[in-house]
């Protein structure tokens, strides 16, 4: 195992092409998201001013939402856990 900066003298290509399959989702999840935090500049702030980050994490991105049978079971699994 070497560092990115070395030469990797068994396989360059295959090392390369993993990286940039890991960099390629890296980024789509950051655009699925909308999460500009490593996106330094007017970009991301424009994009918040415009309130189009706000828009797509309230419509497009999914939420989970648990049924209140579940939340019940949740907190008295806690208050039991604190009883112990």
């Amino acid at each position: 195992m070497y560092p990115v900066q070395d030469k990797q003298p068994s396989y360059p290509i295959l090392f390369w092409i993993v990286r940039m399959i890991y960099l390629a989702k890296r980024a789509f999840n950051h655009l699925r998201f909308m999460d500009f935090s490593l996106l330094p500049g007017r970009i991301g702030h424009i994009l918040w001013k415009l309130r189009i980050i706000s828009f797509w994490q309230r419509f497009i991105v999914k939420h989970y939402h648990l049924p209140q049978q579940e939340y019940n079971n949740l907190s008295e699994t806690s208050e039991n856990s604190k009883n112990i």
